[in-house]
Formats: C-alpha cells, structure tokens, sequence
C-alpha cells in the first residue's frame, strides 16, 4: 500500500522519496527540535550526541549555541547523512560536528555523551529495553537522555503514522520498558506542538 510505502520513508528515507519525504520531516520536526533545545540547558564542554538527526537542523543549532561543546550524530539514512554533512560541513571541518551513518545499536563511540537526544525516532525502536541500555552505556555519570515522541492517539490519526511501520509508544510504557535500566530518575515533560501532543522522556544516569 502506498501509505506503507511513505511510511517507510519516513522511518528511514531514501533515493528521491526519500529525499522528499526528508523535506516534510525538516517542516514537521522544527516545532519539537526548538521545544527539546529548550529543556537541554547546556553546560560548556558538553559531549552531546543526537541520534537520527535528520538533515543536521538540530546539530547546527546546538553547534552555533555554544563554541566549546563537540556534537555527534549517528542516523542509518544515507539521504539524512549527506544533507547534514551538507547543513553542518564548516562545523565538520572544524571537528565541532562528528556525523555518522548506521545503527545506533552498531555505534562504537569514542567518548562518552553527557546528552543523548532522539526526536520521532523511538517509535521505530521494536526492543525499547535493548536500545535503552544502549544509550545507558554512552552516558557519563549524571548524563541525560531525552527521548521525544508524540501521543499514539494523534499518530493514529495521521494517514502515514497510522500504519504499523510506527510503533504508538506512551510515555509510561516507554519508561515502564526503562525500569531494568539504573537510571538515577526517569521523567517526562508535555507539551503540544504542531496540534497534537507530545512528550520529552528525560532519563538521568
């Protein structure tokens, strides 16, 4: 079916779908990339990691925000790599900005992150426990996770997120999935943006 088709590549775009599709997700993500740079109250030197970074808007603002900080991404779309190779290269050239192409659960970092940021990614994490130790192991003592998603109610109601190419995570069942993990504290925060709701999981290690 042709929604399942869009559907999935807005999970992880390619060729010239892909391409378009990644022009939607740059309109779509604005409102949350700005709600989610406002809860991150960054400290200088900060190791910060996105993962699924898009076209870079997130990286380049964090990388313009703070000159002594260093950001690293890691996203499994070639599409997504080279617009934010694109967005981010005088950053990349001055080592600011570090971007990777594959799966976080692949990703052999060579430092440890204080903040690791998802926005729209988790509804394509099918093993929420697997993923969440991932990203536990990445973090330094006292470093923070923030996971972004949208309520499953509203994502049912769109045409393309309706399809099971997304999973329809609450925050609860999210942080529930979270428990086996030792995280110091796990909250969420709320908020609407773009007319539907939406949370930010904030995870502290």
């Amino acid at each position: 079916m042709l929604k399942t088709v869009i559907a999935r590549q807005f999970r992880r775009p390619a060729g010239v779908l892909g391409f378009l599709a990644s022009k939607i997700m740059d309109k779509g993500n604005l409102k949350a990339i700005e709600w989610v740079f406002s809860l991150l109250n960054i400290g200088d030197n900060e190791k910060i990691l996105e993962i699924g970074y898009g076209s870079g808007i997130l990286i380049n603002k964090l990388a313009m925000h703070n000159n002594t900080i260093r950001i690293f991404g890691v996203d499994f779309s070639k599409v997504m790599f080279v617009r934010a190779k694109k967005r981010n290269y005088t950053f990349i050239n001055k080592r600011k900005v570090t971007l990777s192409c594959g799966s976080v659960l692949d990703y052999q970092p060579q430092v440890l992150f204080d903040k690791i940021i998802a926005i729209n990614v988790v509804y394509f994490w099918d093993d929420l426990a697997k993923y969440s130790n991932k990203l536990y192991q990445m973090l330094n003592n006292n470093g923070k996770l923030y996971l972004y998603l949208a309520d499953p109610e509203d994502l049912a109601k769109i045409k393309f997120t309706a399809t099971n190419i997304f999973n329809k995570y609450t925050p609860e069942s999210v942080i529930e999935k979270m428990k086996s993990i030792p995280f110091k504290s796990v909250k969420y925060e709320k908020r609407t943006t773009n007319d539907v709701k939406a949370y930010c999981i904030i995870a502290e290690k």
